[in-house]
């Protein structure tokens, strides 16, 4: 799709007399991905915009370039670092000082962040492993338990079924 207001471009002909279309050139395809997804980046930004509308609201306060920095400084020292992001990166204060500050500050806690979540899945591996063996271990546990539950109540059983005969003949003797 062509850009608007400019001319198709000219078709041009090929080996053994065939036509074939030219290629947009480089700037025309530029200009033609853009106008594509202007409408999807629109939508982006308003997307972003309503999600973090809060902290847009926070930032609006700042008049400066220095306000604008010290509001993103507090907001990661809160932890409140995508809308204070946004906020940042959108605010008409903002200079690429701060774009590039702000930029390599949640370049770094991403490293932390991947860090944290590697340390976070060995331990979790750790504890499902210690779970696992605790698992076996109280399965073995109850059914050893069982096994002598059965075998006193076995036990049990029989010693009532010694003790029976025993009863019945003491009865028997001492009646009429």
């Amino acid at each position: 799709m062509p850009f608007r207001g400019a001319a198709a471009p000219a078709p041009q002909e090929g080996r053994a007399g065939t036509v074939r279309q030219q290629r947009p050139r480089p700037a025309q395809r530029r200009v033609s991905l853009a106008e594509r997804h202007y409408k999807a980046a629109k939508l982006l930004n308003k997307a972003l915009d309503e999600r973090h509308r809060i902290a847009i609201h926070q930032f609006a306060k700042a008049h400066t370039e220095d306000e604008v920095r010290s509001l993103w400084q507090a907001s990661v020292k809160r932890g409140e670092i995508p809308g204070a992001y946004w906020a940042t990166l959108t605010h008409p204060a903002t200079t690429r000082t701060i774009i590039r500050d702000a930029f390599g500050e949640v370049h770094m806690l991403s490293h932390l962040v991947g860090a944290a979540n590697r340390a976070d899945i060995r331990r979790l591996c750790q504890l499902e492993d210690e779970n696992a063996e605790l698992r076996a271990r109280l399965d073995k546990q109850q059914t050893a338990f069982r096994e002598a539950v059965v075998t006193r109540d076995a036990a049990i059983q029989e010693l009532r079924q010694a003790r029976l005969p025993g009863r019945v003949r003491i009865v028997n003797a001492e009646g009429p």
